[in-house]
Formats: structure tokens, C-alpha cells, sequence
């Protein structure tokens, strides 16, 4: 079959959604077990990438680099400790990249605007670790499928909460 680049252009493509069972989040965040869900969709290329910069810059890696080119002695020290796993003040690069995932992925069902900011996000890392990993591995899978040919109708799934897409 050829390459038909005027279907692939005519296409309306929608990003894939899906929720997530938060029933450990009852009473904080859901009136009720029922209500308990986080609804998620999957990420654009770019919003993929932030979330890939995030843990690109709390690796202990880029900490030791940033604090060679500084040259400050006692920074050198800290980021080696941090390197080594010796220093409790840091976020694990995976951390920073899973809440990024979580901090774009979280919606709203009706408008698909992101909803959780990034105090609600560490608050569900710090206090909820299986959600924080279950809620970011969903999203990832879902972002892994890509978009799918049909309407949204009437919610794009692509708007922050600025409304940007």
C-alpha cells in the first residue's frame, strides 16, 4: 500500500485516555471509593521531552558536572556524595521524571486540562508512592500507543491549564 500523506493530513487524531483506581486518595481527594479516579491521558512528543529534561537534570551525573564547571570545592563534594547515594536532600532523576509525567497526564474528563500542579504531584510521591508509580506507568503506556483517528467530542485532551495546546 502506498503512502497516503492526505489521509495522514485530513486526520482528526485523538490522544488516548483512560483513569486510574486512587482509592488509597479517599478521603483527601474523593468523597467516596466510587469517585476515586484519576483520569489520564497520553503525552505529546514535547511534553514527553520536558519530562525527560526533568530527570536529565536531577541526575547526580549533571549535579557533578554543574559543580566541576563552578569550581567550588565543598559543591564538588555534595554532588560526589549525591553521585554515590550519600545525600538525602536530593530528588531521585526518576522522580522528577515520573512527576512530570503525572503533573501533564492528570485531567479533567470534561475539558482535558491538566489539573494537579507540582505541590499536588510531590504531595502524592511523598505520601502515596504506589499511586505516584501505578498513575505515572499508566501514563507512560498510554503515551507509548500514540493518538487514534476519531472525534474528541468536544474535549481535545490537549490543553494546559493556561488553554494551551
Amino acid at each position: 500500500m502506498p503512502l497516503n500523506l492526505d489521509r495522514f493530513r485530513g486526520a482528526s487524531l485523538v490522544r488516548p485516555r483512560d483513569k486510574v483506581a486512587v482509592s488509597s486518595l479517599v478521603p483527601l481527594m474523593f468523597d467516596t471509593v466510587d469517585e476515586a479516579w484519576f483520569h489520564i491521558r497520553g503525552l505529546m512528543a514535547n511534553e514527553m521531552f520536558i519530562a525527560k529534561e526533568a530527570r536529565a537534570e536531577h541526575s547526580p551525573l549533571h549535579a557533578l558536572a554543574e559543580a566541576i564547571k563552578s569550581g567550588d570545592k565543598s559543591e564538588m563534594t555534595e554532588a560526589f556524595r549525591k553521585m554515590m547515594g550519600n545525600s538525602t536532600d536530593s530528588i531521585a532523576a526518576e522522580t522528577a521524571y515520573r512527576h512530570e509525567l503525572i503533573k501533564w497526564g492528570v485531567i479533567d474528563p470534561e475539558t482535558g486540562e491538566n489539573i494537579l500542579d507540582d505541590s499536588d504531584v510531590s504531595k502524592i510521591g511523598e505520601h502515596f508512592p504506589l499511586v505516584f508509580l501505578q498513575v505515572s506507568d499508566k501514563i507512560m503506556a498510554l503515551s507509548g500507543q500514540g493518538s487514534s483517528v476519531g472525534e474528541a467530542s468536544g474535549r481535545s485532551g490537549n490543553k494546559t491549564k493556561s488553554g494551551a495546546s
